[in-house]
């Protein structure tokens, strides 16, 4: 019996898990462009890779992060450094420095799913090709939450299409140091990811429905 129900999941990196270091973005790159040519995931078709979808930035994050570093930080950069009168205290590469701060990450990763192996089995790939507009809505949530999108590629060579979305949390008006920083603290605390988790079920299974003209329910969840 079909269910009437469908399931938002969504994966952050945290620990040992994290992009902590520039090196740590080259590794991810690896696994989410798809850069090698053998895999031991039993879901994964390598055949299949050539239909993965990159919804923003290139092949290489490494890159996509550095010209997102630029864009949003440069000004920042140079107001703090207007203020220091030692040349040691002045901030050269604002990506190097929060990539060898071990308090820090670079970017976070996270994964955004909807449904599982059952709900996609007898899905052509066409179809599967539609959750480019529902991932998108996805990422518009992310954005609005303080979340800056560097990279993002639907995987469509798994079992089910899931969204691999490499992001740079930013935060502004910091007292001491630059005013405007990345800090993960700052953009997703605990009742910051409950607010985050209920926006995305809702607004991703919406755009689900619309998609595909169904009028799947969400799953009942305690958001407290």
């Amino acid at each position: 019996m079909a269910r009437n129900y469908i399931t938002v999941s969504f994966i952050v990196g945290s620990k040992k898990h994290a992009i902590q270091t520039k090196e740590k973005l080259k590794k991810i790159n690896n696994h989410n462009h798809r850069n090698f040519k053998k895999s031991y995931n039993e879901d994964l078709d390598l055949r299949r890779s050539k239909d993965n979808i990159i919804l923003v930035g290139t092949k290489n994050i490494s890159k996509d992060i550095e010209k997102l570093y630029k864009d949003e930080f440069d000004e920042a950069v140079y107001n703090y450094n207007q203020k220091q009168k030692r040349n040691d205290r002045k901030i050269i590469n604002y990506l190097d420095k929060v990539s060898e701060d071990e308090k820090k990450n670079v970017a976070v990763e996270m994964i955004l799913q909807l449904g599982d192996r059952e709900d996609w089995q007898n899905v052509s790939l066409e179809d599967k090709k539609k959750m480019e507009q529902v991932f998108k809505k996805g990422l518009e949530v992310l954005e609005s939450k303080g979340f800056r999108v560097g990279n993002a590629v639907i995987h469509l060579d798994e079992a089910s299409p899931h969204c691999h979305i490499v992001a740079v949390p930013i935060a502004y008006d910091f007292k001491t140091g630059m005013e405007k920083q990345v800090s993960m603290k700052a953009v997703l605390d605990k009742k910051k990811l409950f607010e985050l988790r209920k926006e995305l079920d809702e607004k991703l299974i919406d755009e689900y429905n619309k998609t595909y003209d169904k009028d799947l329910e969400r799953r009942k969840r305690d958001y407290r």
